[in-house]
């Protein structure tokens, strides 16, 4: 499936810009205005009427890139150093910033999976999650503002299909990197701490993912809310309120979801989150609004 990530605009808030991998593996962009509802209702967004759908600038390189994005394959987009950067893979296994424009990584991380997340502080700290070459893989952890590439420790051991997704809490300063261990369908994370401590754990009562299941997390306050689906192809949500368990689950029956990408974008006054999930065989997206936030 193609790459899909998303992130609110911090110049212009209401805005939220959707980062896709098209079908010529080039990185597009939808802007997605509130104001402006999808003329086809609940069933989702269609690029190219109310919202504004354009090919990001990626055309200019730092040296020869062929091929551009990989796809299917994994994008994440964050803000670091006062821009908004999406980073993919590119289609010999690299990592590289792909919009705007493309720039390889100082020490070039390389991967032979899908699976790429990432989160920020929001200023000059980022981290990058993947699946290095290894037989199987390990989980590794990129850091964008000085370049140090290595394994996480405690050493997770992830299923080399899973997928990933990571956020950052400004409340606390942790970050986590969500996944599927090997073996096991349950969903596991990879912790450090405001103190630089480490930790793995299992998201609580997640054995209904499915195998391969795409995740997406958002965060409002001191709340980590991870998105992902089941065996019966419904999207479900679990909460985990500071460094607690995993708790509060539901699950949304409305609609069937297929195992493609999903991101996830919180409402500015935190009373929502919006996932969405392009179609397999249509143009436009899947749109779920999680109004159970805070309940």
């Amino acid at each position: 499936m193609a790459a899909l990530t998303s992130i609110r605009n911090p110049s212009r808030v209401k805005e939220t810009l959707l980062f896709f991998c098209t079908d010529n593996k080039e990185v597009g962009l939808e802007i997605l205005e509130p104001e402006k509802p999808p003329r086809d209702g609940p069933r989702g967004m269609k690029p190219g009427g109310e919202n504004l759908r354009l090919p990001t600038a990626n055309t200019g390189t730092d040296d020869t890139v062929s091929g551009l994005v990989k796809h299917p394959g994994s994008m994440v987009a964050v803000v670091f150093q006062q821009l908004i950067r999406v980073y993919g893979i590119l289609e010999k296994g690299e990592i590289s910033l792909v919009s705007p424009g493309v720039l390889k990584l100082t020490r070039r991380p390389t991967t032979k999976k899908n699976a790429l997340a990432g989160c920020t502080d929001g200023e000059s700290l980022g981290w990058l999650y993947y699946l290095n070459t290894d037989d199987p893989p390990k989980l590794y952890q990129y850091k964008l503002d000085n370049f140090s590439n290595a394994a996480v420790g405690p050493q997770a051991t992830p299923d080399p299909e899973t997928t990933l997704s990571a956020y950052y809490k400004c409340v606390d300063q942790s970050r986590v990197c969500i996944y599927q261990m090997v073996g096991k369908k349950d969903l596991y994370y990879y912790e450090v701490t405001g103190d630089g401590n480490s930790n793995n754990g299992k998201i609580d009562n997640s054995s209904n993912a499915a195998k391969k299941t795409p995740i997406a997390t958002a965060v409002i306050d001191n709340n980590a809310y991870c998105y992902y689906i089941n065996d019966d192809s419904h999207i479900v949500r679990t909460v985990r309120e500071g460094s607690g368990k995993w708790t509060n689950s539901i699950e949304a029956t409305d609609n069937t979801w297929s195992l493609g990408p999903i991101t996830a974008v919180a409402a500015l006054d935190g009373t929502s989150i919006t996932v969405r999930q392009a179609y397999e065989n249509d143009d436009g997206f899947m749109t779920w609004v999680d109004t159970s936030v805070g309940q």
